[in-house]
């Protein structure tokens, strides 16, 4: 990587988009790639030094030899990587204090996550990280033969943690076995059912239960001229999902959906959806949302949504107040199900907590309707009419002028 020109300034910032690049060249280039993430790492630790100065002999020789680069503040970039290589069971190596390494002879990708004791200061186990890693990644070059690349990273920037509201939730997801995830939060309700993420050519990453997607920040604002606006950010995988939806006297309206990936926004879907103010919105056609940076897509087969204009207008009960159901009439026999009503409160994804649900396709409101009523009475007028004038024939024959014409007689 010897022809990768990176900024040293440490203040400087690189984007998801500029070290996924970076990234997918390191891929082509190499035989093995090793990743070591800290549980947390950011400018400071490279800066710490003690008695003994830096903790990073082995890397900051390298760097004098240009052997390694230094990228400052990438953001989120151990997303970035698990998008480009992905982490499983397989290529996931835990290495904790006085364990021998063994590298996995039939990955070409592998992760090495570092687990320390509270005995040692941070600078003194960062200084054991360095030796690990110079052991670990000439262990891969002499396993692999050939050009080897390391990454060495950490979960969480610790200084950056705030800013982007990873510590923000407002209700735990509800998640079902059919792999449906209910959200909710101060200002809308979601339903999503088999959600992922995915990049062609390579596998998706389901849902699971430890990778839920979660509610990570809501902003709602009003304009003078009493327009109203919100906006949901759902995280899943790292990645920002942000809904956003505005509101009129009888209707409110999914415009778009951006995903945005540590503050950049990374692709947008716009959608112009427009449902009445008491009805939810729901979609069994799948929804992609694209990462225009690598990509990779969000895929939703099924969805329901609802926002809401504030907590007074919701209509319905919280979920830590919901009322036990009742009693079961005939507890010896198959359970009751009341049929679906002529209102819809008992049709398909309808619940307590939804309102009369819109379906995307067909939707017909009286608008929709009239029109198409009116027009078809238009056109056939003007149908019938071009018709007539089709039919009309000329006449096809004339008084002869060289001979005399016809006279009639008229008799009183």
């Amino acid at each position: 990587m010897s022809h990768l020109l990176s900024d040293v300034n440490p203040f400087s910032r690189t984007g998801s988009a500029v070290f996924s690049t970076i990234v997918e060249d390191a891929m082509k280039r190499c035989n093995a790639i090793v990743i070591f993430v800290e549980d947390q790492f950011c400018s400071e630790d490279v800066s710490g030094k003690d008695h003994h100065g830096t903790p990073f002999v082995h890397i900051q020789e390298d760097l004098r030899h240009f052997k390694a680069k230094y990228i400052p503040n990438v953001v989120n970039p151990l997303n970035v990587l698990i998008r480009s290589m992905k982490l499983t069971e397989t290529n996931m190596i835990a290495l904790k204090p006085g364990q021998n390494f063994q590298p996995p002879v039939t990955e070409t990708v592998f992760y090495v996550f570092f687990e320390d004791n509270t005995s040692e200061n941070r600078i003194q186990t960062l200084r054991r990280h360095d030796a690990l890693i110079r052991e670990i990644y000439t262990a891969t070059h002499k396993m692999s033969g050939g050009k080897v690349v390391g990454f060495y990273t950490g979960k969480v920037n610790p200084v950056l943690l705030s800013q982007y509201g990873r510590e923000v939730s407002y209700v735990e997801p509800i998640l079902d076995s059919d792999q449906t995830v209910f959200l909710e939060s101060e200002g809308a309700l979601f339903r999503f059912v088999g959600i992922t993420i995915e990049t062609p050519g390579r596998t998706r990453r389901q849902t699971e239960y430890t990778e839920a997607p979660v509610v990570v920040s809501e902003l709602r604002t009003r304009t003078i001229a009493g327009s109203e606006f919100l906006r949901t950010n759902i995280e899943f995988h790292g990645l920002q999902i942000k809904f956003s939806f505005s509101f009129s006297d009888n209707y409110w309206s999914l415009d778009n959906i951006t995903l945005v990936d540590g503050g950049e926004e990374m692709g947008s879907t716009v959608l112009g959806i427009r449902v009445p103010i008491e009805n939810s919105y729901y979609c069994d056609e799948p929804l992609r949302v694209i990462n225009e940076n690598d990509r990779s897509y969000v895929n939703i087969p099924q969805y329901q949504i609802q926002p809401f204009r504030s907590a007074v207008d919701r209509g319905y009960v919280p979920l830590q107040e919901v009322p036990p159901p009742p009693p079961v009439q005939n507890p010896d026999g198959p359970p009751i199900i009341d049929p679906p009503s002529a209102d819809g409160k008992n049709a398909s994804f309808s619940d307590p907590y939804f309102d009369i649900p819109v379906k995307c396709n067909p939707y017909f409101d009286i608008p929709i309707l009239s029109g198409l009523f009116i027009s078809a009475i238009c056109l056939s007028i003007m149908f019938v009419g071009i018709a007539f004038l089709f039919n009309c024939e000329s006449y096809d024959k004339f008084d002869d002028p060289r001979v005399k014409g016809l006279e009639f007689a008229a008799t009183e």
